[in-house]
């Protein structure tokens, strides 16, 4: 399989064909190590914006289109906005203490913008909030450097989604290829234990 020419991430997850990281998929690595997929990422970033300054030949190979379409996915979310009991959860808050990164379900919400200022005024009151994001990993990834807390939030995301145990590579491509919108109506609601007092991922 040619590195170069066209290829549609959509239709199925990206592999690696040679090189000590072969056999392996970017679609694992976003959540089981995120570190190597933004420095991966970044590093393709660079190589384009350079070959672009220096007026040769940009083009970019399937790594790094699978690496983009990866990072600016916004998938479809398996459970309800627990202040509308609606729309599907879009945004979460993360709360910090002592420098540990906490993740709840109770402070989720959907897209509206009512629900989003009531999940934040909820997760400034515990006097831990330190920012709202959305479930993308375009805004899950930059926001920590360290490996363990981006897989605190990129694991709080795939619950989100639905994916619980072991990571398989198709069924987390085809869940990040889903789109946001209504959710039907057997869809499971936000579990109770994840609306309950206790940090899911601390």
């Amino acid at each position: 399989m040619s590195e170069k020419g066209s290829f549609d991430p959509a239709l199925e997850p990206y592999v690696i064909q040679s090189g000590k990281h072969a056999g392996e998929s970017p679609t694992i690595w976003a959540f089981r190590n995120p570190r190597r997929f933004k420095r991966i990422l970044r590093r393709r970033e660079d190589e384009y914006r350079k070959a672009i300054r220096a007026g040769r030949d940009a083009r970019k190979d399937r790594l790094h289109i699978a690496l983009e379409w990866l990072n600016t996915r916004k998938p479809q979310t398996k459970v309800r906005c627990p202040f509308c009991n609606q729309g599907p959860v879009r945004f979460f808050a993360v709360l910090e203490e002592n420098g540990i990164v906490q993740a709840e379900g109770r402070f989720t919400s959907c897209e509206a913008l009512s629900c989003k200022m009531k999940m934040e005024e909820a997760a400034r009151a515990t006097g831990k909030y330190r920012m709202t994001l959305e479930v993308q990993l375009k805004s899950i990834l930059p926001a920590y450097k360290g490996q363990a807390d981006c897989r605190k939030l990129t694991s709080f995301m795939l619950v989100l989604m639905g994916i619980t145990g072991r990571l398989d590579r198709d069924e987390l491509h085809q869940a990040m290829g889903t789109s946001p919108g209504l959710m039907q109506e057997d869809r499971p609601t936000l579990p109770a234990e994840m609306l309950g007092q206790g940090s899911l991922f601390s």
